[in-house]
C-alpha cells in the first residue's frame, strides 16, 4: 500500500480500504496505517470471507471501519456468500461501534439481510452498472 501514498496523497483521497490478508505481520500493519494517517489519509480493513474475526482482532482494534467481502475478490456476478453475516454479526459483538461496508454481490435481497445483520453500507457494482434499469435499481437500494 506505501508505493501508493503519493498517488493517494495527490488526489486528495480521503480513506483507503486494505486487505487484512496482504499482512503477515501486525507491525507492518501499525507502520503502513501511521504513514498513512499521518498524510490525512483514513485507514480501513477489508477482510476476505475465508478472514476469521477472531485471527484479526489486533487489527479491528486499530480502525473504525471494516469492509466484509461477501464474495471472494477479483470477478463481477460472483453469488453472495451468505455466511459472512455471521462474521458482521460478530464484529458488531467484538467491537459495537465500527462502521461495516460489504462488498459483493449486494442486490435488494442480500442488501436487505446485510442490513438487517448490521452493515451499515453496501457497496454495490453490478446489480446497477449491469442493469438495464440502473437507476430504477439504485433508487430501490436507496430505500432499503
Amino acid at each position: 500500500p506505501l508505493d501508493y501514498l503519493e498517488d493517494c496523497i495527490r488526489l486528495n483521497i480521503d480513506m483507503v480500504l486494505i486487505h487484512r490478508e496482504i499482512f503477515f505481520d501486525f507491525d507492518e500493519f501499525l507502520k503502513v496505517k501511521f504513514e498513512f494517517e499521518n498524510s490525512g489519509i483514513k485507514v480501513a480493513l477489508v477482510l476476505n470471507p475465508e478472514t476469521k474475526i477472531e485471527d484479526s482482532l489486533p487489527y479491528i482494534a486499530q480502525v473504525s471501519d471494516v469492509m466484509i467481502m461477501s464474495v471472494i475478490p477479483g470477478a463481477e456476478r460472483q453469488s453472495f456468500i451468505e455466511e459472512v453475516l455471521d462474521k458482521v454479526r460478530q464484529l458488531k459483538l467484538v467491537k459495537p461501534g465500527i462502521v461495516i461496508q460489504i462488498d459483493g454481490g449486494v442486490n435488494l435481497e442480500t442488501g436487505k439481510r446485510s442490513l438487517k445483520a448490521g452493515v451499515n453500507t453496501l457497496s454495490v457494482g453490478s446489480f446497477i452498472s449491469s442493469s438495464k434499469t440502473p437507476k430504477k435499481h439504485f433508487t430501490q437500494l436507496m430505500k432499503l
